[in-house]
């Protein structure tokens, strides 16, 4: 027993490679925490030339167990590949173990999103690794800071459902953007799950959405599941007729109106007047986004001197607009017409 125990702490280049039918091999799912698809330069490697790097694993009964080479063991099923080279344990390897060794056979080629970083090491603190061990070994595996925060932040993840943590992998969120939904129900979450899918945005854009939602939440006392169902924010991502981008516009303006209401309105009113000056897009009037000063900039391009002139007599007509007195009103004083 005592020499059993050794060999399973013996490197496991040292373990002898053994060939084994496909089907005897299973994920383990202490390792599997991985939510990336299989990359094209993998499977046609593996179609080219086989499996050069041996799977690592561990018996299970009847069944091996792989630890390391998931990714390599989808593709050799999906090829209906009948054997493949495994290194096997020669004794029983803990929960940590497994984890560990998977993390450095993957850490040489290839990174791990936050979402994943979490999986594994919420699978990690489960199994009994004491705090201290995942902080100062575990994090820098990761390319992690060393701190407890931070691992605290990682772990508040375990609540996720599977579908939740594959979306915001996809979506590429940063843990510093996801973790505004750690204090959400779960009708929160699967609100801003439902929503998206619908939109696909990107990690700005999403962190952009969540804290509207997550802010306005907060400051009125309602559920953020309320705010994303609402039946104008339901409608705009059932409009099939709308594109991702517009479908995401309309609803950050919805999200935006409700934790702004204030300058939402200044904007809507910016807006009718400059369309009411006639500019029709050739020359843009810069308003100061927030209203903080009363300036104004206006920009147009032009090539010839005709097109400078032509500008020239639009600003000249655009003068005379009572639209432009209204603009002037509104960016000077705003606060006039919010007393209205």
């Amino acid at each position: 027993m005592d020499q059993q125990t050794n060999n399973v702490h013996t490197l496991p280049a040292e373990w002898p490679i053994e060939h084994v039918p496909t089907d005897r091999l299973r994920p383990d799912p202490a390792t599997d925490f991985a939510l990336s698809p299989v990359p094209e330069a993998l499977t046609g490697s593996i179609r080219q030339l086989g499996v050069l790097t041996p799977l690592i694993a561990c018996r299970q009964g009847e069944a091996v167990a792989v630890v390391c080479g998931h990714r390599r063991l989808t593709l050799l099923n999906q090829l209906a590949t009948q054997t493949a080279p495994v290194r096997i344990a020669p004794g029983p390897l803990g929960t940590a173990r497994k984890l560990l060794l998977q993390l450095n056979d993957n850490r040489a080629h290839r990174t791990f999103s936050d979402i994943e970083t979490g999986r594994a090491l919420i699978r990690l603190s489960a199994s009994g690794m004491n705090e201290d061990d995942l902080v100062g070994n575990v994090l820098p595996l990761f390319g992690q800071p060393v701190s407890k925060k931070r691992l605290h932040d990682f772990l508040n993840a375990r609540d996720f459902s599977m579908d939740l943590q594959q979306l915001l992998h996809d979506l590429a969120l940063p843990l510093k953007t996801y973790a505004m939904i750690f204090g959400w129900d779960d009708a929160g979450r699967k609100a801003a799950h439902n929503l998206f899918t619908h939109l696909r945005p990107g990690a700005n854009k999403c962190r952009d959405l969540l804290e509207l939602i997550d802010e306005t939440a907060h400051r009125d006392g309602q559920s953020p599941a309320r705010l994303i169902q609402n039946e104008a924010v339901q409608k705009t991502l059932d409009d099939a007729s709308l594109s991702p981008g517009d479908r995401y516009q309309a609803a950050h303006r919805f999200f935006f109106q409700q934790r702004y209401p204030t300058l939402s309105s200044l904007r809507t009113e910016v807006r009718l007047a400059l369309g009411r000056m006639g500019l029709d897009g050739k020359i843009r009037l810069r308003v100061p986004e927030h209203f903080e000063s009363g300036e104004m900039k206006a920009e147009f391009t032009f090539h010839t001197r005709e097109e400078f002139v032509e500008k020239v007599e639009r600003l000249f007509a655009a003068a005379d607009s009572e639209a432009l007195d209204v603009l002037l009103k509104i960016v000077r004083s705003p606060e006039s017409l919010l007393t209205k």
